[in-house]
């Protein structure tokens, strides 16, 4: 039991050591167009190695910076850094464009049904034009058919933006956790990422600017720039920032002097599961966000004698479930169920607190006090059917015994 413990404690804490997919969210991010088709561009995402299809809402062609921005499966572009359009008027009308282009698709669709309803009726309503009917079916069937091709690629390409968001939501998560220092480079490394850094400042700070990955602004050289805090409890006489991260897509000159930033993510990821994990000398103990003044629940699993198994605890501390050879189920203060294992005194107990207020035990049900309101069948036959009912009578406010098997 203690091997197969320890071996669960290792695969959770190896699961909890690895990032955690999302569900997909909106992703606004700049990228580099790669090429343009039609009213598609494809562009590459920073961090990406392939290529993304969005829709050209706005006018670009291959080289320029985009904004993008990547929602529901979907992408569009939102704004063109290297020629940005001389009126926005212009973006809104490539946004009905595309949206009539959208709705005619769909037109385009119903028209190739319509057309091979209209082929069918022609064949039955006139016999000496079976051969026009039979073209205008054949034609109508490849209308549809190249629609559904058209749906499916449609689709394909869907599901690729979807496969993309994934990547992108963890790239975000990387980027949320991560810590950010100045870049000490002084010439740009070929295919490294830098961002700059905009702080937003904290109204009221509260717990541990250290661990709730608060920033400083400091000023060195004459350089003003952005710092994570040391402090373990708030300063009232410092203002605190969240730092807001943005890629850099062509770095140029000196990023030291120009306040780039580097992404740290090995310490980031240690300090996010360090926060949430914790291997003590109970076991392996499992963390939700919380603070002291807001706690929060937690998991052990252990192999430790006497709290083997696995343990939920609410946020007062108070034992929520137990599983091991033997489990409780329900608020080990309050009404709970108790399971014990052992081959000679195995039981199932309904307790209130400690105390067990009935059991089953083997075959045999014990329980100090019942109430049956209308019914009770004893007595059960060679044949397994029940032969005998002691019933309850509304009319008299009687009870019964009535012979019930054959």
């Amino acid at each position: 039991m203690s091997s197969s413990i320890n071996r669960l404690a290792k695969d959770i804490y190896t699961v909890f050591s690895k990032s955690e997919d999302k569900k997909p969210k909106p992703y606004d991010t700049k990228a580099k167009v790669t090429k343009v088709e039609g009213d598609t561009a494809y562009v590459r995402i920073p961090g990406s190695e392939n290529e993304t299809p969005v829709r050209k809402t706005i006018e670009v062609k291959e080289g320029d910076n985009i904004q993008a921005r990547l929602s529901g499966g979907r992408g569009w572009i939102t704004g063109n850094d290297t020629a940005p359009p001389t009126d926005d008027r212009m973006a809104i009308q490539a946004g009905s464009t595309a949206e009539m282009a959208a709705q005619a698709s769909k037109q385009a669709w119903d028209y190739a049904k319509e057309a091979k309803g209209a082929a069918e009726t022609a064949y039955r309503a006139a016999e000496s034009a079976q051969a026009s009917a039979a073209r205008a079916e054949q034609k109508a069937d490849e209308a549809v058919q190249s629609a559904t091709v058209a749906n499916r690629a449609a689709n394909d390409a869907l599901t690729q933006l979807s496969t993309v968001e994934h990547v992108v939501d963890t790239l975000e998560w990387i980027q949320e956790h991560g810590e950010y220092e100045i870049s000490s480079d002084t010439t740009v490394v070929e295919g490294k990422i830098y961002y700059s850094l905009t702080g937003r400042a904290i109204s009221t700070p509260v717990g541990s600017p250290v661990r709730n990955g608060y920033y400083e602004q400091v000023t060195v050289d004459e350089k003003t720039y952005f710092v994570k805090s040391t402090d373990t409890t708030v300063d009232p006489n410092k203002t605190y920032y969240d730092a807001i991260p943005q890629a850099i897509l062509d770095p140029t000159g000196n990023p030291n002097e120009n306040l780039y930033y580097d992404l740290i993510i090995d310490e980031a990821i240690s300090n996010y599961v360090a926060s949430h994990l914790a291997l003590t000398n109970d076991g392996l103990w499992i963390l939700t966000d919380g603070t002291p003044e807001t706690p929060a629940a937690k998991v052990l699993v252990s192999s430790v004698a006497g709290k083997e198994g696995v343990t939920i605890y609410g946020s007062n501390g108070q034992v929520l479930a137990k599983y091991g050879e033997s489990a409780i189920i329900g608020d080990a203060a309050g009404y709970n169920i108790r399971i014990e294992t052992d081959a000679t005194n195995g039981r199932i107990s309904f307790c209130k607190g400690d105390d067990a207020v009935a059991y089953v035990s083997t075959d045999q049900l014990y329980i100090s006090k019942t109430v049956v309101l209308n019914e009770m069948q004893v007595g059960r036959g060679a044949d397994n059917s029940i032969k005998w009912s002691w019933a309850y009578d509304a009319t008299d406010e009687s009870i019964f015994l009535k012979w019930i098997g054959e």
